[in-house]
């Protein structure tokens, strides 16, 4: 169920849920207090702007284990996903192609490039491919938001869409 917009969700469709747990982002802590009202919190931090998203995404799925009494599942699905990264690294073989950009188009004239901090990278690092754009994130979740024209910067790379392209 649709529960509105992550900065500003619809308190009324969440209690009719009568949800047993609640899972925040950490940049969402200041809604903590109206949310315990509903139920109890789990706050994760997978996006920090730095470091490895994906090993952050494995932590963040080891401890909910706990809460949610069935940490041998977390384990398990943090192997699984291990394994597919590896077997897939192991097709890959030693890739001499070119880097690759990944982007999300935001309007004509605006993409968000995935970029240090953000977990597409940290999976590219793990399949032995690398990431054209070396920009700095301004986004916490990993992403450079910049003109279209900044695309010029990486002539080598081959451009990786990732999500539905703007209607622009």
């Amino acid at each position: 169920m649709d529960v509105g917009l992550q900065g500003a969700p619809n308190m009324e469709a969440l209690a009719a849920l009568a949800p047993q747990l609640i899972v925040i982002q950490a940049w969402q802590q200041q809604q903590r207090p109206r949310l315990e009202r509903c139920a109890p919190v789990e706050s994760l931090t997978i996006f920090t702007g730095t470091g490895d998203a994906y090993a952050h995404a494995s932590d963040a799925t080891r401890h909910m284990g706990e809460p949610l009494g069935c940490p041998e599942r977390g384990m398990a699905l943090i192997a699984a996903c291990d394994a597919t990264l590896a077997a897939c690294r192991a097709q890959l073989g030693a890739h001499n192609g070119r880097p690759l950009c990944l982007a999300q188009v935001i309007d004509r004239n605006v993409v968000s490039l995935f970029s240090a901090g953000g977990l597409y990278p940290s999976v590219l690092d793990r399949l032995g491919l690398v990431n054209a754009w070396r920009g700095a994130p301004n986004l916490l979740w990993g992403g450079t938001r910049v003109g279209i024209e900044r695309l010029t910067q990486v002539p080598e790379a081959r451009l990786v869409l990732i999500g539905p392209a703007a209607s622009a």
